[in-house]
């Protein structure tokens, strides 16, 4: 893993991508004609022969899930392994692609259609098993990388844990009132009474995504025979241990805690009630999912405005706009994937999805390494006892020099001093180290409880247990 300023944010554009679906065998019976041509070269859409909207990559119908997969998302996972969270939405209409195209829905039985989540699952169980053979060949003693997984749903406003039977079998309000979202000690959204699981396989995560994929709402409208009728974000949490880098620290034994989070984010299809034949329930879920839309079109408006710089951004107006805080504007790298459909009757949606996108790429995220605060801590205070004792060392030299004995007795003074502090902070560091290995061997302790599927354990208390310490340390 690379070195990195671990203190420097640095900033990152949202980048947008679009895919444009192939036609459905209904348009192709139905001579439908297209209005949409992909410009590869340029990375253009021209929308009816007129106007031309720019992205950061756009995808013609026949492009492949692994050519999606390796020209937007390939980078991003390598860089969590540095410690930078990543964001991944999907957007456009029902029946546009999105699910396909995120891989949050049905399992496939061809490899070759898996979608970003599924391929993301698999490049991130390799990627830990190849730091850990390669700081064995290097004869480094680091902890293996911990993965845990969480999946909620966000359906008429209210959040619905979806590795929760009991809380999406009776969707209420009484069981969404259990879940609330705040800011963390860390500074990043979170949301309270959320199942996190903690998996060491690929295959045990994507049973995971499976299990809650099933539980998502969906109906059948006038678009789409299965229309998601909910926003579902799918969160993982990496964790691994690395030697600091010598950029910040000489002392080649010091590790730190790193972390990083990736949100796969599949947006509910955003269209007209006209359109999708919608009424009763269906017809309060599109409002619902339009209205949520809306306000997170506002977020991007506003965060995408030079002239807006500095304006109240509505982040707490939608449910949905609150926890992606972090994916626009926040600690993240962010990739906004516009699926959209080829055909001149979608015109209106599609010219209203290209916008959407568009106005998204004006968003500027500051991102850093997400290091453990215990970890920032000892780094900061290894690092003042370099330069006292670099202080030290010269000192001594001076001190070795024919001076007056008044000038010695002072340097001799100044010099006990400084191994005094020195002391004191290298006792501070200990102390440190001991609170951050105690906490890291209760969260290992939870997890191996998970492992062996212990029914007397109570997992949610004990962690937030470990959470309350952490707090209060």
């Amino acid at each position: 893993m690379e070195s990195a300023n671990l203190n420097k944010e640095i900033a990152s554009s949202v980048k947008a991508a679009v895919r444009v679906r192939p036609l459905s065998k209904n348009e192709e019976h139905d001579l439908c004609q297209t209005c949409v041509d992909v410009q590869r070269a340029t990375n253009e859409i021209i929308l009816a022969n007129s106007t031309a909207f720019t992205f950061d990559h756009v995808f013609l119908p026949d492009t492949t899930q692994d050519d999606v997969y390796r020209e937007c998302i390939y980078d991003m996972i390598e860089g969590c392994f540095q410690g930078y969270s990543a964001s991944i939405l999907a957007y456009g209409q029902t029946g546009s692609g999105k699910t396909f195209t995120m891989g949050s829905g049905i399992e496939y039985s061809d490899p070759t259609k898996e979608g970003i989540l599924p391929r993301a699952i698999m490049h991130i169980f390799q990627r830990c098993a190849s730091y850990e053979r390669e700081a064995e060949l290097k004869e480094i003693a680091l902890s293996k990388c911990v993965v845990s997984c969480q999946f909620i749903e966000i359906y008429n406003e209210n959040i619905y844990d979806l590795f929760n039977k009991e809380n999406i079998d009776f969707r209420s309000q009484k069981n969404s009132d259990k879940h609330v979202v705040f800011e963390n000690s860390n500074g990043e959204i979170a949301v309270t009474n959320i199942t996190t699981r903690f998996v060491t396989t690929a295959h045990e995560t994507l049973d995971c995504l499976k299990e809650g994929a099933l539980s998502r709402t969906t109906a059948a409208t006038r678009m789409n025979s299965v229309s998601s009728r909910s926003h579902a974000i799918f969160t993982v949490n990496l964790q691994f241990e690395r030697v600091v880098p010598s950029v910040t620290t000489s002392n080649p034994s010091l590790r730190e805690q790193i972390r990083a989070k990736i949100h796969f984010v599949d947006l509910a299809g955003s269209e007209s009630l006209k359109r999708t034949g919608a009424t009763g329930q269906r017809a309060k879920e599109g409002i619902s999912i339009n209205s949520g839309l809306l306000v997170l079109g506002n977020v991007i408006s506003i965060l995408g405005d030079p002239m807006k710089k500095g304006a109240h951004v509505p982040y707490r107006d939608s449910k949905l706009t609150r926890l992606l805080q972090d994916s626009l504007g926040g600690n993240s790298r962010t990739l906004m994937i516009a699926c959209i459909s080829p055909v001149d009757r979608d015109f209106s949606e599609t010219k209203s999805t290209l916008n959407y996108a568009q106005r998204a790429r004006n968003i500027r995220n500051r991102v850093k390494v997400n290091q453990d605060k215990h970890s920032r801590q000892i780094i900061q205070l290894q690092m003042e006892i370099e330069r006292l004792r670099a202080l030290v060392d010269k000192n001594e030299h001076l001190s070795s020099v024919d001076y007056d004995q008044a000038s010695n007795s002072a340097l001799n003074q100044e010099l006990e001093r400084i191994r005094s502090y020195i002391y004191t902070i290298q006792r501070s560091i200990n102390e440190t180290n001991n609170v951050s290995q105690t906490l890291k061997r209760d969260l290992e302790s939870v997890r191996d409880h998970r492992l062996i599927n212990d029914t007397t354990f109570d997992y949610d208390q004990a962690l937030n247990q470990c959470l309350m310490r952490s707090d209060e340390i």
